[in-house]
């Protein structure tokens, strides 16, 4: 009688250390990214961007824009609102409109709104530093 409880008690230490092996180890969970529109990013969309369809908010300073360059995607038509502030005097380019230019001093945050009319990419920049701001990739 003793022998036979012994088996029984062996298959069952073995049952559960199978069941508990290494090799069924939970699959990693993706990590959290921050949305395309969040202010995180500087880029606001629905209520929060006014009256445009989407708003970037960008700083330059000593030399850097925050938060970095990134790409808006938006639609032909969309409107969309930079606000841009500096430490130094800049001129803010939209390439592809030369009608739309801006000065921004330090102290004075400048706002500078387009739609875009035709697809393909616009590099917002700064013309004295070279700094991109943001690209808008219009589809």
């Amino acid at each position: 009688m003793r022998w036979g409880v012994v088996p029984v008690v062996a298959f069952a230490a073995v049952a559960v250390v199978a069941c508990s092996s290494p090799a069924e180890s939970p699959q990693p969970q993706p990590q959290p990214q921050p949305p395309p529109s969040s202010p995180e990013s500087g880029v606001l969309r629905g209520p929060a961007a006014g009256n445009a369809d989407a708003r970037v908010d960008v700083a330059f300073a000593k030399g850097a824009v925050s938060p970095p360059a990134g790409v808006l995607e938006l639609r032909k038509g969309q409107r969309v609102k930079i606000t841009v502030t500096s430490d130094v005097h800049q001129n803010i380019d939209v390439a592809g409109y030369p009608d739309k230019s801006a000065d921004v001093d330090p102290g004075d945050p400048e706002d500078i709104g387009f739609t875009p009319d035709h697809s393909g990419d616009i590099p917002v920049k700064l013309r004295e530093s070279g700094a991109l701001l943001v690209t808008v990739k219009v589809s």
